[in-house]
């Protein structure tokens, strides 16, 4: 199973109705073409997760990278994993500014307040990702 994460700056602060519908358009697009992921807003930047067969993701990242409502896409990490850790997601969502009192998310905040520097190290990206996997 290959999966692509990513990290992009939103190109305004969104509201929740504009996560809300990116959301929503995120997991009907998904659920046709059989990529599950989750995506995790805060503070103006976006930290994304994507599953499933390799051509499928590669070519929605490249949509991905061409959506105007985001600047600065960076890859963080690619690759090949075991099975999926969102099965059952076609696009799982959390505001993480609305989410702070979550004790395994206080504990990463007071380490990391920026997504953007979450980014910088893979492995604990992964290992935050998957802490969500859990809720699925």
């Amino acid at each position: 199973m290959f999966f692509y994460t990513y990290i992009s700056s939103a190109s305004h602060l969104m509201n929740k109705e504009e996560l809300e519908a990116i959301h929503q358009t995120a997991a009907q697009k998904n659920r046709g073409i059989g990529v599950t992921g989750f995506l995790f807003y805060c503070n103006g930047s976006f930290l994304q997760f994507l599953e499933g067969e390799e051509a499928q993701v590669q070519a929605l990242v490249q949509r991905i990278r061409l959506d105007p409502r985001h600047t600065g896409f960076l890859e963080v990490d690619s690759g090949e994993q075991a099975g999926r850790l969102f099965p059952d997601w076609t696009m799982g969502f959390q505001n993480m500014e609305e989410f702070g009192d979550r004790p395994d998310f206080a504990e990463w905040s007071l380490a990391t307040l920026e997504l953007s520097e979450l980014a910088k190290h893979a492995p604990e990206c992964h290992r935050f990702i998957q802490s969500f996997s859990e809720l699925a």
